[in-house]
């Protein structure tokens, strides 16, 4: 899922206006460490590019402190972790620039 400029998400992280999020981006247990991710994470990296919802300056997204295969997937694409914007017992934000 991706959406943007989510109010819930800016209010809460202090996010800027104007940009996008991927939402809950999931690969089922059963299709894990078979590329399924990284493919489908670039894809919607280039989705985001094509600014189908209007200009942005960057992407985010969130993963939970203790999902160490997700925190590597998304820093080896290119999101940089704002651990500066982190609450304890919430997922750790994430930003991709575009």
């Amino acid at each position: 899922m991706v959406a943007y400029d989510c109010p819930w998400a800016t209010q809460y992280y202090g996010l800027p206006k104007k940009y996008y999020y991927i939402w809950r981006f999931m690969i089922d247990r059963r299709y894990q460490k078979q590329g399924f991710g990284k493919e489908a994470l670039r894809l919607a990296i280039k989705f985001v590019k094509t600014f189908p919802c209007g200009e942005s300056k960057a992407c985010w997204l969130s993963y939970e402190p203790e999902n160490e295969v997700a925190r590597k997937l998304y820093l080896k694409a290119g999101f940089v972790e704002r651990l500066d914007l982190y609450k304890e017992d919430m997922e750790i934000p994430a930003i991709f620039e575009l």
